[in-house]
């Protein structure tokens, strides 16, 4: 199988393009530095220059005949403190980014289209959902981000008129080492101060790794994946994911993160972190989908047991 996939060199990229390597898929990178995707890349990954903004060249010819492409380029959200330039950084590199990929595979002829396309996208889709549990069929919120998973996944699903499944992954918090927003969240109980943000109260969508790169291949291989889907394993109060954590690996974790800090530490993204979401899996688990790592407490094991 030919893949292609953006974002290849990122946290959960290049979880996915070594798991498409070890089962002997064709997977090209689409990249702004080719040469240095492919050297940080598994060994037999190939790469072609392109960038969210590019509208046009050889990596229009990588794209055909591919069977799946994969989309996870874009501005890193917790990147830089928010200002109007970077929230339209955000913005503009996964809506512009997708609808150039999506206008790519249009003009191509019909029999040399990907067959799937998978989109990443955010469980901000849903803004802050307080205690409410949302489904693939709730609403859209009214938060930046929100607008920014919604305008992403228009772009994506457009695709969908030439033909093409398209998916798209509303991603929760990915536990893993090696990146991501996880790896921010462990500095405090590194240091003996951690605890829960914002209260506790909130909800915490999370999922491992392991599985999100799971959820990826099925996607690609699975023709019920249509659609968005809540790429989450669970949702629990941020109070007992401190407790989780704290115990994982044996520090404190009794100091809570008011919201008034978070605002002064991070600006307008601390509301972002304060937020509560509850998000559902029910379309994984309408499909029986198999989670390597079901259990918060075993995950943060794995996880942490990689850092040691």
């Amino acid at each position: 199988m030919k893949v292609v996939v953006t974002g290849g060199t990122g946290f959960i990229g290049r979880r996915l393009v070594a798991a498409l390597r070890k089962r002997g898929d064709e997977v090209w990178l689409f990249a702004r530095d080719p040469s240095r995707a492919v050297a940080s890349a598994a060994e037999g990954a190939r790469a072609e220059q392109w960038d969210t903004e590019s509208e046009g060249g050889p990596w229009q010819q990588v794209l055909s005949k591919a069977d799946a492409l994969v989309h996870l380029a874009g501005e890193p959200i917790n990147s830089h403190r928010w200002n109007d330039a970077h929230k339209a950084r955000v913005r503009d590199t996964r809506e512009h980014g997708t609808r150039n990929l999506t206008r790519a595979i249009a003009a191509l002829p019909s029999s040399e289209r990907p067959k799937v396309f998978a989109s990443s996208s955010g469980v901000d889709y849903y803004g802050d959902t307080g205690d409410l549990e949302m489904t693939e069929d709730s609403p859209s919120g009214t938060t930046f981000l929100s607008d920014v998973c919604v305008r992403w996944e228009r772009e994506a699903l457009g695709a969908r008129e030439h033909g093409v499944r398209v998916t798209c992954a509303r991603t929760g918090i990915v536990l893993g080492d090696g990146g991501g927003a996880f790896e921010q969240m462990l500095l405090p109980f590194k240091l003996f101060v951690g605890g829960p943000v914002g209260g506790g109260r909130q909800w915490f969508p999370w999922l491992h790794a392991e599985d999100m790169v799971g959820m990826y291949l099925a996607a690609i291989d699975d023709p019920r994946f249509a659609g968005p889907f809540n790429a989450v394993t669970e949702s629990v109060r941020m109070g007992d994911f401190a407790k989780a954590l704290g115990k994982a690996m044996s520090r404190p974790s009794w100091l809570p993160v008011p919201k008034f800090a978070l605002s002064l530490a991070l600006g307008e993204m601390g509301s972002l972190v304060a937020e509560s979401k509850r998000i559902a899996p029910a379309f994984l688990r309408s499909i029986a989908f198999g989670w390597k790592h079901p259990s918060l407490d075993g995950a943060l094991r794995e996880v942490l047991s990689k850092g040691r």
